[in-house]
């Protein structure tokens, strides 16, 4: 569903490339998430597959399809839930299907059950000044959704949250996966819910190209797999894989 060939980038004001030669691909329906030191590239990445930006050297694929104009292509969900204060929450979840051109009473009838389905029951005519940063987060989600694109780069949605809402949201987000059946490609700076959500982890380092590590975890996951020792075993080892301690 998504295969990035080769990568390379570099910022023009920089004197060496942020990402150098990286490849990976994702399978459709594959949950994975990227992780890496800060400055590794992680969200260059992104705005390299959702055409906001263009590679040195490399190629992308969607679909498998290379096309030069990707803008549109995916999804891409900021770690900023970026609601418009002004519109409500139905209103805001409509967004891309207006840009789009989509029948309005189609788009809203599907609105309208994503808001029901994402426990938001009550909210579609509330302001995001109203909700609290887990309720915006679903907001902006199922906005996301709402584009209809088959592959979702999600960008440390949860970045923001209380460790227990984090939780919540973690489970929140696995539950609507399932249903989806979308590709999602996660970026964190938690190891542990890298670990919990994800089938791989692909870890970004200097000097290396992408490493892939599947996670042999079953599903459905729990929030309670976080205490399992096979859990702390892959948090210790890309703990380790990111520090560059493994080659001691």
């Amino acid at each position: 569903m998504l295969a990035v060939h080769q990568l390379t980038y570099q910022y023009p004001e920089s004197s060496t490339p942020v990402l150098d030669n990286i490849s990976f691909a994702v399978q459709p329906g594959e949950f994975v998430s990227l992780i890496g030191a800060s400055g590794s590239g992680k969200s260059t990445i992104f705005r390299l597959i959702s055409g906001l930006a263009e590679p040195n050297a490399g190629s992308i694929k969607i679909g498998g399809i290379q096309e030069k104009n990707r803008l549109g292509k995916v999804a891409l969900m900021p770690q900023k839930d970026l609601l418009l204060p002004w519109r409500t929450v139905l209103d805001n979840i409509l967004l891309p299907a207006e840009i789009a051109g989509r029948p309005k009473e189609e788009a809203t009838r599907q609105a309208q059950e994503w808001i029901i389905r994402a426990g938001l029951s009550g909210y579609a005519d509330a302001y995001p000044s109203r909700l609290s940063g887990g309720m915006r987060q679903r907001v902006s989600f199922l906005r996301t959704i709402m584009t209809g694109a088959d592959v979702l780069l999600l960008d440390e949605p949860f970045g923001a949250l209380d460790t227990l809402t984090r939780q919540e949201m973690q489970a929140w987000l696995l539950s609507i996966w399932e249903q989806l059946g979308k590709t999602v490609l996660f970026i964190t700076h938690d190891i542990e819910e890298a670990v919990l959500v994800s089938d791989r982890v692909l870890v970004l380092r200097s000097g290396d190209n992408c490493v892939d590590v599947p996670i042999g975890l079953g599903r459905p996951r729990t929030k309670d797999m976080v205490f399992t020792p096979e859990l702390a075993a892959y948090r210790q080892q890309l703990t380790h894989m990111i520090s560059g301690r493994e080659r001691e």
